[in-house]
């Protein structure tokens, strides 16, 4: 990679400029790709001076020029089925004047999910808080006249009372639940007295647009609020990302990507503004969560990553806090979520292995290792909560168990880096759907915990993939309330692929 070291080295510092620059003291920052599933919520809202009108047009704009050609938003299937029904309602919700613009647009949405959802394998779906949200969007669309036949609802339903008991009532009453993130399949049927101890000071309710919206439409008005979802149109061409802000979350991976890669870029004077901001965030008692100014339930995986990146950065950080998201059999990113996470414990096992007084989390980093072999499937790959390829679960997990102590427990590695080695393609990419740079990027980043010369002529090859179609489009794989991407997060992932030696 010799002949493009300066224009990597150029991307690098750019990247690492954005990021540092990109920050607003009290709104914070991060750059992601524009949810559907979230502006269908913000184009349902009515002006509060005039109920004929929309408060925020753009988002019905949003809608109609980005549906595609099969009918839906998002995606690929099962994928698309949240966001279309979203969209679906917002476009069957207009004021008179502006259903004919959106007859055809909503025709369309409404067949692709007569003809799809029959293929809906509801157990083996995942996305943030769907066992909520699905409930409610078909319950919206049945006040509509649209009924629409999703297999296994009862299933649903049952999975949403198990949500409900786990994580509303008193939890949710203080703030402390996730469920504040996807409040807006609860603000009609709550207590409307409770939404002031929800709201953030800049408006926003657990950071999330959707939710945010939903309690401007049916609970009360409220112009910071508004304020701060036409910021979020500002950035994103009238629609509204699915999580925001994202400024510790991808400070951190970012950092963490590339500083694993390039510990010379640690010098840099961008570089030392990001850290000391991540610093300074990390509450050593609560840990972080995905925004430094954050008013959401703190969580394992941002906090273990966090003190990676800062140690990779030359800050060490004691993983102490790390103890208040331990559970009986694992590291939980909240308390009383469905199901745990890969990546998360790989976050945490990375951030206990490499302490200075790891022998002190003897019992910490045995748990997450169990944990972590215990998920890995019988062909040696992971699957995560968080994201829809298993290429990245298992770059999380490579690296931790890698970085382990136990050199018994690092030969576990091979398995799993054999694995990646069949299935690269042909043209060096890797892809669960296609090729993807993304996944691409992190199938290298894996096999540099690969000694064997095999390995590294596969390394090569997928950097040699990676240069040649480093512009290609780059596919939504993270797991939100529908695909997503944190766009910074992705690019910091492929500068690093492409900057190993």
């Amino acid at each position: 990679m010799a002949d493009t070291a300066p224009l990597l080295k150029d991307r690098q510092q750019r990247l690492l400029a954005d990021i540092a620059q990109d920050y607003r003291v009290g709104f914070g920052g991060g750059r992601l790709t524009t949810s559907a599933y979230d502006t269908g919520w913000l184009a349902r809202v009515r002006a509060p001076w005039d109920s004929g009108q929309l408060a925020f047009p753009e988002a019905l704009d949003w809608l109609l020029s980005h549906q595609n050609a099969l009918g839906a938003w998002s995606g690929p299937f099962p994928h698309d089925i949240l966001p279309t029904m979203s969209a679906l309602v917002a476009l069957r919700s207009v004021p008179e004047d502006l259903a004919p613009r959106c007859i055809e647009a909503a025709q369309r949405a409404q067949a692709y999910l007569n003809t799809s959802l029959s293929n809906w394998n509801i157990q083996q779906y995942d996305s943030v808080g769907f066992e909520v949200q699905l409930p409610t969007l078909v319950q919206a669309l049945r006040k509509l006249g649209i009924e629409l036949e999703v297999p296994n609802f009862n299933d649903i339903i049952d999975m949403m009372q198990a949500k409900l008991v786990r994580a509303a009532g008193a939890h949710l009453a203080r703030g402390q639940s996730s469920l504040v993130y996807s409040l807006e399949a609860l603000v009609t049927s709550m207590d409307h007295d409770l939404l002031p101890r929800l709201r953030s000071p800049n408006g926003h309710y657990g950071h999330s647009p959707a939710a945010t919206a939903a309690v401007l439409q049916n609970a009360r008005w409220d112009e910071q609020s508004a304020i701060w979802l036409r910021n979020l149109q500002a950035r994103h061409d009238g629609g509204v990302p699915n999580v925001f802000a994202i400024d510790a979350f991808e400070a951190a991976w970012s950092l963490h990507f590339l500083l694993s890669a390039d510990s010379s870029l640690a010098a840099l004077s961008t570089c030392s503004r990001i850290v000391m901001r991540l610093r300074d965030g990390l509450d050593a008692v609560r840990g972080i969560s995905w925004a430094t100014e954050d008013y959401f339930p703190q969580d394992s995986d941002d906090t273990g990553l966090v003190i990676a990146a800062l140690r990779l950065a030359g800050v060490p950080v004691d993983p102490l806090v790390l103890l208040r998201f331990e559970a009986s059999d694992c590291f939980v990113c909240w308390a009383n979520e469905r199901n745990a996470s890969v990546s998360a414990n790989a976050h945490v096992l990375e951030a206990f292995a490499t302490s200075p007084n790891h022998q002190r989390y003897r019992g910490q980093i045995a748990k997450a290792t169990r944990f972590l072999l215990a998920a890995r499937r019988p062909d040696g790959s992971w699957l995560d909560k968080w994201h829809a390829s298993p290429y990245y679960a298992l770059f999380c997990a490579v690296r931790a168990l890698a970085l382990h102590p136990d050199p018994v427990v690092r030969e576990e590695v091979r398995r799993s880096t054999d694995w990646l080695l069949k299935r690269q393609a042909e043209d060096g990419s890797w892809g669960e759907w296609g090729p993807s740079a993304e996944e691409t990027a992190y199938a290298v980043l894996a096999l540099t915990h690969s000694p064997t010369r095999e390995a590294s002529e596969s390394l090569k090859r997928g950097q040699a993939w990676l240069e040649a179609h480093y512009l290609d489009p780059r596919p939504e794989l993270w797991i939100g309330k529908q695909l997503y991407s944190p766009i910074r997060v992705v690019e910091a992932a492929i500068l690093a692929a492409l900057s190993i030696p």
